[in-house]
């Protein structure tokens, strides 16, 4: 951990933030050595005592660095990222801690550190924003009749995973694509109204396909769904007027060098029937195997798998 250090921080001021730098970078040292889950007993035990060890050094200073804002905010930059900065905040005096460009300032640091700020602050969208910018997630430290459409946009832009602490009267379907677009794991956290909405589930998948897997039944199986998805991945012969769900060729396409989410959209698009009836014959004459239609498990067609095996006799299917 390195600090560019000004000439506004005297001798003893300086002294004491190499300390501090130095105790940060020990703990930093430390805990990376500690990797894994195998270790997180250890981690926490080290932590704990690391903190322990800020707290006597925070203790020990006299108010002259204290109250000194520039003192203050070299603390809560040189304090190690899994060591929380509220050790220092908790020691500043409530005039610092009210001033309007020493917490704009800290946030850049640890924007954690909103969580301290009073409710409707006079400077509150400038330190909000700056926070945000820096890490999206802080945005729960917000409370949530001062959370806007702006600031849900900034947050969700710096980290998708920011959605799941938005109010529902913020966390609108633009909102939510933006968060899809950026990262699918946002999908548990999506308004059920929307995810059963097909206008919504086709935005979805326009901005990010493997939305498709977290749609709920019957959206999903929409063949306006499946047929769009299996344009955007590029599948030959969508543009056919041709219904291709009810031609068995359209399912030579799972000999092609396709991906597994394809092979899953091209078995969920086609009729069942004729899935059925396919499958038997291109098994009886050698010229496809079982494991063509095992993804038929992961697209709610069990039973249709299971008729093929029993069809077929393939004792090993499974």
């Amino acid at each position: 951990m390195e600090l560019d250090i000004f000439n506004k921080l005297n001798e003893l001021e300086l002294l004491k933030i190499q300390q501090w730098v130095a105790l940060q970078n020990d703990f930093g040292t430390h805990i990376n050595k500690l990797k894994g889950k195998s270790n997180l007993k250890e981690r926490n035990k080290l932590k704990e005592e690391f903190s322990a060890r800020s707290e006597l050094f925070l203790d020990e200073l006299t108010n002259k660095y204290i109250n000194s804002e520039i003192f203050l905010k070299y603390l809560i930059k040189g304090t190690h990222k899994k060591i929380s900065s509220n050790l220092v905040l908790a020691r500043v005096p409530h005039e610092i801690l009210n001033n309007d460009n020493f917490m704009l300032s800290i946030v850049d640091y640890d924007p954690y550190l909103i969580e301290n700020l009073k409710p409707n602050h006079s400077n509150s969208k400038a330190i909000y924003v700056r926070a945000l910018n820096n890490n999206g997630n802080a945005i729960k430290f917000i409370p949530n009749n001062e959370i806007t459409l702006e600031l849900a946009e900034i947050a969700v832009k710096n980290n998708a995973m920011a959605l799941q602490h938005l109010p529902n009267e913020v966390r609108t379907d633009q909102i939510c694509l933006l968060a899809i677009e950026k990262n699918i794991e946002v999908a548990k956290f999506v308004p059920e109204h929307y995810m059963r909405d097909f206008t919504f589930a086709k935005r979805s998948c326009m901005r990010n396909i493997l939305f498709w897997k977290h749609l709920p039944k019957p959206t999903k199986y929409d063949r306006h769904i499946i047929h769009y998805c299996l344009e955007k991945c590029g599948v030959t012969g969508m543009d056919s007027k041709e219904n291709l769900y009810e031609l068995p060729d359209f399912l030579k396409q799972l000999y092609t060098n396709i991906d597994s989410f394809t092979t899953m959209l091209i078995l969920s698009y086609v009729k069942r029937e004729v899935i059925l009836k396919f499958a038997i014959s291109e098994i009886t004459s050698a010229k496809a195997h079982l494991h063509n239609f095992r993804l038929l498990k992961e697209v709610d067609r069990d039973d249709l798998y299971q008729e093929i095996v029993n069809k077929v006799g393939n004792k090993n299917a499974n």
